[in-house]
């Protein structure tokens, strides 16, 4: 008899292992199938974020018919290496009148704290055109480790000029 309580109590407690390891393995499944299925909804590529201390300021400004001189400085903590210049006539937020999108390169980055002289040519303006104040827009850019070039929505700066 004793044998037979014996045997009854040992299978007993195989069993809860069995079922603690059904527990296991079903939560394990469902955690592999809710990845598998929340990984197609994440997106591959994301779009490159510029730092949020990227900073320039516009020194001075001189324009005349065909072309627009500035001086920048980077007042960031990151060094800078490309700009998006614009132009934009009175009246118009979006067209810019410098050519190949306004794009400038540095050859070697702005780093924080140093100013720089850029030189861009834009459309010839007409007579009408000369005395008009324009919006000059600039927004900063920084190379990624990657390679990708993260544009500073945030860092965007306006400021107007008057072109003779």
């Amino acid at each position: 008899m004793k044998k037979l309580l014996f045997q009854i109590n040992s299978k007993k407690g195989i069993s809860e292992i069995v079922s603690y390891t059904l527990l296991i393995l079903i939560a394990i499944g469902l955690a592999a199938g809710v990845y598998s299925f929340l990984k197609v909804y994440v997106p591959k590529y994301q779009t490159p974020e510029c730092p949020p201390n990227v900073h320039v300021s516009v020194q001075r400004v001189s324009c005349d018919i065909d072309s627009i001189e500035f001086e920048i400085l980077n007042k960031g903590f990151f060094s800078i290496d490309a700009l998006y210049i614009r132009l934009n006539p009175p009246g118009r937020e979006i067209q810019s009148i410098i050519p190949n999108n306004g794009f400038y390169s540095f050859n070697n980055s702005l780093s924080p704290g140093n100013i720089t002289t850029i030189s861009k040519l834009h459309n010839r303006l007409s007579p009408s055109e000369e005395e008009a104040e324009y919006t000059l827009e600039i927004q900063p850019a920084i190379y990624k480790e990657d390679g990708n070039l993260a544009v500073c929505q945030d860092s965007v700066i306006r400021q107007p000029v008057n072109c003779q």
